[in-house]
């Protein structure tokens, strides 16, 4: 291009951007797919900028070489941000829109000349940015960013946007529990090599989910909702084989795209959105694992075929994964369902509880439930080719197959009362409503004990029961004394629960009916 014509555009271009706002010269959306020549980490790196079936092949090398030094001064010094990616618009519309619609190099809303220079040449300039990113973390966290340079990465674009989104995430929040997250990760995510019969990452596998989120999705302002995704699907990243990997990276990116629409069903409905859940809440939310960091057998705990612990000695297999986890489409397709039965017509968490509650468990239970635990003897009641597996008592966890197979078949659910935890547990979570679960068993009386879910209400702050779950079967016996396990997400790739001893009806009435736990001790427990 000639020299002249070149500083005419430029003049113009600086002149059209003056007093311009951002959205005024924004591309409308196209749907084009972009793929650069310096990929290297993946075998394609094909992201989507804007639906189209559009595919424009683009090599982003050395642009910056057909500029003379006085025409890139002026590149780099006079533009405003919103003038140079205009400017970049024109030199290769495919490659501005993605920058453009991803936000690269402006998480901060400013451009400094590193990433001017990176802009116009990606491939010389991608090692020095990425390296700037981490710098500017170190100041906040040196953890974090120590933790980070361990991370196997690419050289592409979406690698350096990822370090961008993850640096900016935690250097811009004004959300304590963002910070504490992260706190999490550091502390947590790497694993314990002592503790496996296996070969384990040497990098954080938290942070690893995190970065992979961040190069396949935009991260907003505050974004515990990934966060947590990363932290409690850290244990898969680190447990599972490697077609348990790919399924994990799927399922992370569908889960966080579902609660970007929970939060926006949940608004309209006047209820408190995801987003504003603590940190606690958020990562029980974000957990599809059910009840299966528990053992399995006799005591019913929820640890079905497939128990976590397990897979401490070999790899878990993805039929095992799927088995034991909820899968986002079914979550999807669960709030649809809640809506058509008029569960959540309102916006009070306890009444949704109540109704799902009651449809299962109580009013609705001789047409909607069928008990299966032991036979007379003691013997397990087995439950026969669930998703392929037969069932032992009752522990049917699989909330895929009790919903797809059951539910939607209008056919009574099945299991004991730890399958009714783990579907009752994954519908409250497709209406953006977190929940866990405890297991009570007798230390003195005849009563052989309970699972029931507990949910977190947010306008009282507090994590509750439904009161008939909380007090089923000790009407009865109300001095008998009862043991206690709060279930502990596995954060630190272990698995264990919270104990409480020797509690009898009162006690239970106060703790999960009348006062609630507090979102400070739920966290306390979570990581004691």
């Amino acid at each position: 291009m000639d020299r002249r014509v070149l500083v005419v555009i430029l003049l113009a271009v600086i002149a059209a951007s003056t007093g311009l706002g951002y959205s005024l010269w924004k591309p409308k959306p196209q749907n084009i797919t972009y793929s650069t020549s310096f990929v290297s980490a993946r075998a394609t790196s094909t992201t989507m900028v804007e639906p189209s079936s559009i595919e424009v092949k683009t090599t982003l090398t050395s642009t910056e070489a057909t500029f003379e030094e006085s025409t890139k001064t002026m590149l780099m010094e006079n533009l405003p941000p919103e003038g140079f990616l205009k400017y970049l618009f024109t030199i290769n519309s495919t490659w501005a829109r993605m920058v453009n619609g991803t936000k690269l190099c402006m998480e901060d809303g400013i451009l400094i000349p590193l990433e001017r220079k990176f802009l116009l040449d990606p491939a010389r300039y991608s090692e020095q940015l990425k390296l700037y990113y981490l710098s500017e973390l170190e100041r906040a966290s040196p953890e974090l960013a120590d933790e980070l340079r361990k991370i196997p990465e690419s050289d592409s674009v979406e690698a350096v946007e990822a370090l961008e989104d993850i640096a900016y995430l935690r250097l811009l929040s004004e959300n304590p529990d963002v910070e504490e997250a992260f706190n999490l990760m550091v502390k947590y995510g790497r694993p314990d090599p002592s503790s496996f019969g296996y070969k384990v990452p040497k990098w954080n596998a938290e942070l690893l989910g995190l970065y992979q989120l961040a190069e396949d999705e935009e991260f907003q302002r505050n974004d515990l909702v990934a966060l947590s995704i990363a932290i409690v699907d850290g244990v898969f990243r680190v447990i599972g084989d490697e077609a348990v990997q790919n399924q994990v990276r799927a399922d992370d990116r569908e889960m966080l795209w579902l609660g970007r629409e929970i939060i926006e069903w949940q608004v309209k409905k006047g209820m408190t959105p995801l987003s504003d859940l603590p940190l606690d809440a958020m990562l029980y939310w974000a957990w599809r694992g059910t009840t299966t960091m528990c053992r399995g057998g006799y005591w019913a705990l929820g640890g079905g075929p497939y128990p976590l612990q397990a897979f401490m000695k070999e790899k878990m297999t993805l039929e095992a994964y799927l088995w034991d986890t909820t899968s986002p489409d079914t979550l999807k397709e669960m709030r649809i369902d809640a809506e058509r039965l008029g569960w959540c017509k309102g916006s009070d968490v306890n009444s949704i509880v109540a109704s799902i509650e009651e449809y299962f468990y109580f009013s609705g239970y001789k047409e909607h439930w069928r008990y299966h635990y032991t036979k007379s003897k003691g013997a397990s009641d087995t439950i026969m080719d669930v998703d392929g597996v037969d069932v032992e008592y009752g522990e049917v966890v699989n909330v895929d197959w009790q919903y797809h197979e059951r539910f939607k078949k209008n056919q009574p659910c099945v299991g004991c009362c730890v399958a009714e935890v783990a579907l009752v547990d994954s519908w409250l979570k497709s209406l953006g409503i977190s929940a866990n679960s405890i297991a009570r068993w007798p230390l003195s009386g005849r009563y052989i004990g309970h699972n029931h879910v507990i949910y977190y209400e947010p306008r009282s702050g507090v994590w509750k029961a439904y009161p008939k779950q909380a007090e089923l079967g000790l009407e009865q016996h109300q001095m008998d004394t009862q043991n206690f396990l709060v279930r502990k997400l596995p954060v630190k790739y272990c698995f264990d629960s919270y104990y409480m001893l020797k509690l009898n009806l009162k006690d239970i009435r106060f703790l999960f009916v009348e006062n609630g736990i507090s979102s400070d001790k739920m966290q306390e427990w979570l990581l004691n």
